[in-house]
């Protein structure tokens, strides 16, 4: 299929090449390393070959859907993707969806106090970002240049990014 990628191995079991089939040939992926101020020098651990996958889509593909087991770098080399694009002036602004739905059995919490921005800082996706980007004033740094916006999933319906220049990212979607 046209964007299928395969990993072709040797007799030893060795990879001696990742290609992505473009409909007519197969082509060598090319990928290179995203430098951002946030995250440096990024490029696949250890040449992992799904993780060159994974950046070679993000290069040239509109839409990049991931899935892997936790620790396997999907959320690190989409935000590195993203905020090397954002420093690139390549797109405006970093919007992030995210889902805050309770986990199942989980205790209702009820009404928090703040903004948007405040409770979704001091959740799941917060932690996360701020893990990722060096701590929490990092993120709200960039909340407040509007180069990040954060919103409840739940709020995805009739969200238009018409005539933006935006990165979306989508956890646990």
């Amino acid at each position: 299929m046209i964007n299928q990628y395969v990993i072709i191995y040797n007799q030893e079991k060795e990879i001696i090449d990742k290609m992505i089939w473009d409909g007519d040939t197969y082509r060598t992926i090319s990928y290179g390393n995203l430098n951002s101020t946030y995250f440096g020098n990024v490029k696949p651990f250890k040449n992992d070959p799904y993780q060159a996958l994974a950046v070679d889509s993000f290069l040239n593909n509109k839409i990049t859907m991931i899935k892997g087991p936790a620790g396997s770098g999907k959320t690190f080399l989409s935000l590195a993707f993203l905020l090397n694009a954002l420093e690139r002036n390549k797109i405006d602004k970093i919007i992030v969806f995210c889902n805050t739905v309770a986990t199942k059995n989980s205790a209702k919490l009820g009404f928090y106090p703040g903004t948007r921005d405040e409770k979704l800082l001091d959740s799941q996706i917060g932690n996360l970002l701020s893990s990722k980007l060096g701590d929490k004033m990092m993120v709200e740094k960039l909340i407040d240049e509007n180069k990040l916006v954060l919103l409840p999933l739940s709020d995805i319906r009739g969200y238009d990014t018409t005539g933006m220049r935006a990165g979306i990212y989508i956890s646990e979607a």
